[in-house]
């Protein structure tokens, strides 16, 4: 495979070396909208801090990892002590997991939320070095400090990365996301042919890349929806 980054080959190779193998807003209503990739895709979030929360947050990931490799990226996914990265899961919805890099953050001697720190360290180093164009955070229950996130931003802005923080809860990273989205169950979306299948719904909080904020129901692409 050839070096996503060409003029920094260095940087890359030192990375995976690192890493294991593994405004008023309208809304508007799903219906309105046909196009997901348009607002939830690689291309349209490059460059964002995402918070991704709910409870089929992880299906809601897979869509961008998979449009990520298709493009020739590799993705770095940084679990927590509290979240646990399964590649079978990742398997069943279409994503290389040869292309997928798994960094568990290890708990340093901070008093204070050790694990994210560790978890928001990694990241920063790996954005910095331009290793990886797609990071995915796991944090759980956990937070990140605004300065961790001030960085990640301007990393993401910079070198036009796109880094999705999947957390339990609308708002828990603050003000500094440029999108965040909440997900759930739905029903199979009527598509006037009776076509039956597991769904989720996308739906803005927050997007600072538009002046309207959207929804969309989305087919889960798999038998089985993740949390």
């Amino acid at each position: 495979m050839t070096a996503m980054f060409p003029d920094r080959p260095a940087g890359l190779m030192l990375a995976r070396e690192l890493v294991p193998e593994a405004g008023t807003r309208r809304m508007h209503a799903a219906s309105e909208y046909s196009d997901t990739e348009s607002v939830w895709s690689f291309d349209s979030l490059s460059g964002c801090l995402v918070e991704l929360y709910g409870n089929s947050s992880l299906t809601a990931l897979m869509p961008v990892l998979r449009d990520a490799q298709k493009q020739g990226e590799d993705v770095c996914w940084i679990q927590t002590d509290s979240t646990i990265f399964f590649p079978p899961d990742a398997h069943a919805h279409g994503v290389d997991t040869g292309m997928l890099y798994v960094v568990h953050a290890v708990a340093g001697n901070e008093a204070e939320n050790p694990y994210a720190t560790a978890a928001g360290k990694a990241s920063d180093t790996l954005l910095r070095l331009r290793a990886f164009r797609c990071v995915v955070i796991d944090l759980g229950p956990r937070t990140l400090r605004m300065a961790v996130l001030s960085r990640l931003l301007r990393c993401a802005r910079l070198y036009n990365v796109v880094v999705i923080c999947r957390t339990e809860g609308n708002g828990l990273l603050g003000s500094l996301i440029s999108v965040r989205v909440e997900t759930s169950f739905e029903g199979p979306p009527d598509d006037g042919h009776g076509a039956g299948g597991l769904a989720y719904r996308l739906r803005a909080v927050k997007d600072r890349r538009t002046s309207v904020l959207w929804e969309r129901i989305q087919r889960c692409g798999s038998a089985v929806c993740l949390r």
